[in-house]
Formats: structure tokens, sequence, C-alpha cells
């Protein structure tokens, strides 16, 4: 019997002690999780806050300073003043992972770029012009004797194919540009002007 009270006496403190390693581990994750503004309504996934849609896109356009593109979670954000106000789904490359070195891999570019020029007469629908390839874009394809490329926009749904958008912004569809739905790229070529930064995630 005594042994018995033993082993549950023991199971019992390795319950509590278990529990309250797990409480202050994830008490510390979320303190160092960076706040964002309490107005936006957050949900708490792999350690990071996303914004839900519904909520910040409801809110009255702006002209955005800066568009934040998260690659491996297929978002694209417009920012104001340090502030995100916009955040849309995104197709990219059909080869999305990694940086863009040349032509034809069909890679989604990374790093700091701009928004340099637009093309209201696109294929796809309207279109803004990422500024790859930069310096060391040119550099690195130069040294390895290949062409980097170019051609990157931020773009809409190929004319023609408006009846089906929504299922082809369900896979990755691009030749390497980010593709939206055509209302989200009336927003976009509303709000960025040219010359905005883009910043690029993986």
């Amino acid at each position: 019997m005594k042994k018995f009270l033993y082993i549950a006496l023991t199971l019992v403190l390795f319950a509590i002690f278990f529990f309250s390693f797990i409480y202050l581990f994830y008490d510390k994750s979320v303190e160092k999780t960076p706040p964002l503004p309490k107005e936006f309504s957050l949900t708490f996934q792999d350690r990071t806050y996303q914004i839900k849609s519904e909520v910040l896109n409801k809110q009255k356009l702006k002209s955005a300073d800066l568009v934040l593109v998260e690659k491996a979670r297929h978002i694209l954000y417009l920012f104001s003043k340090g502030e995100p106000f916009r955040v849309y789904h995104i197709a990219l490359g059909d080869n999305p992972i990694g940086h863009k070195h040349r032509e034809g891999d069909e890679k989604t570019p990374e790093g700091e770029y701009r928004l340099d020029w637009r093309n209201p007469n696109s294929v796809a629908y309207l279109s803004l012009h990422i500024s790859y390839p930069n310096k060391s874009d040119k550099a690195y394809a130069k040294a390895h004797g290949f062409s980097a490329g170019g051609d990157i926009m931020i773009h809409g749904i190929y004319n023609g194919l408006e009846s089906i958008s929504e299922e082809l912004q369900l896979r990755d569809w691009t030749d390497g540009c980010i593709g939206v739905l055509n209302p989200e790229m009336d927003e976009i070529y509303t709000s960025v002007k040219n010359g905005t930064k883009i910043v690029l995630k993986p």
C-alpha cells in the first residue's frame, strides 16, 4: 500500500512540475512576440501574430509606403506609417522556394526592391513592376554565365481567365510574379505609387 501511495505521489508531483514548465514556457514565448496595434483582431499561429483579413481589409484604403510579401505564407501586406492596412492572399511562381537567380527558373525574388513602373494595359489585368534584377542580381547571373531574367510584376488574373480566378489562386501559377485577384489588384494599383519599397521575405 505504501509503495502504491509513493508511486501516486511521485506521478502527481511530476505532472505538476511538467505542466508548470509548459505554462512558463508558453508565457515567455508570448511576451517575446512583437505586439501589433490593439485595434486589430489577432490569432496566435506558429508563434506569429496573423492579422485577420476580414477585419484589416475593412479599413479605409490609404496610400502605401511599404509593400511586404511573406512568400512562405503566401501573404502580401500594404503598410502606411508602420501599420498594415491591407492583407491579400497571393500566388507565386511555379517554383516558389528560394531567391530568383536566372531567367526561366520560375522563382519569385527575395529581398528589397522598388515598384518602379506600372502597366495599365497588362496581359494580366493591371500590373506593377518589381525592380528585379538589381546590381547584385545581375552580377551573380553574369558570374555564373546566365541571364538574371526580369519582368517580375504584381499583377491580376490573365485576361480571359477571370472565370477561373478563384481556382487559379489555389496554387502557384505565375512565372515568378505575384498574382492576386483583380478586385485586389485594383486596390493595390490605386494605393501603391511608383517608387514604393517592396520587401519580399522567404
